[in-house]
């Protein structure tokens, strides 16, 4: 089996299961049992599943959530969601409410008319080369980490590590393939505690080697 051909069997099972009203209960069948697949699969396809393939079957496993999409056009329809043009760049606080800057598509940025009382921030998933986080700007800059195969995330070894005594156990790991993971993406708060509990053991080792005063290895 191949990494294509594990997208297409999910794709496939979730054109059945729609087709017989059955997508509610499959969704989350699918996705417990596609770890079990994993195993079956050589490096090359460990690396595109990561890379490219998990994402898609993310996508189309979140497209079949139909009943978000029609309460998000009624909210639209009733005026209680709106939308502005332009990319979220920051935010200021301005008495009791938030003054929000955005970036339009030539690059520019500009101030919205609009006042919140709340901004959150939930801009989702951008390429980690083109961050706009100071601290991973800053690092990607100096060729202190890399960019994972699928440029979510940065490229780590098997113990969690993108640098010395730096490691990342959230998103970030996201586009990673290699004898102990298989990551397309890592928002689940659950996974995360779970991926932060095996690297754990690795963290420590290194702590331990530079208390002791020896040289650390990259």
């Amino acid at each position: 089996m191949t990494a294509a051909d594990l997208y297409e069997s999910v794709a496939a099972d979730l054109a059945a299961a729609v087709a017989s009203g059955a997508d509610v209960a499959a969704v989350p069948a699918i996705m417990d049992v596609i770890p079990s697949f994993l195993g079956v699969l050589g490096s090359q396809d460990r690396e595109a599943l990561a890379a490219e393939y998990g994402m898609l079957i993310t996508k189309l496993l979140r497209g079949d959530c139909g009943d978000a999409v029609d309460i998000l056009d009624t909210l639209i329809a009733a005026r209680i969601i709106s939308f502005e043009a332009g990319r979220y760049w920051t935010s200021r606080r301005r008495q009791s409410c938030f003054e929000v800057t955005v970036i339009d598509r030539d690059g520019l940025r500009r101030k919205l008319d609009s006042r919140y009382g709340v901004v959150i921030g939930a801009v989702g998933f951008e390429t980690v080369s083109a961050t706009r986080a100071p601290l991973l700007r800053q690092l990607l800059d100096d060729g202190i980490v890399h960019v994972s195969s699928s440029d979510r995330g940065l490229r780590t070894d098997s113990r969690f590590r993108v640098a010395p005594r730096l490691f990342v156990t959230g998103p970030l790991l996201a586009g990673n393939a290699n004898a102990n993971m298989v990551i397309w993406h890592a928002e689940s708060v659950r996974r995360i505690l779970e991926i932060a509990h095996t690297a754990a053991p690795y963290i420590v080792h290194d702590l331990l080697i530079v208390s002791s005063g020896n040289t650390l290895s990259a």
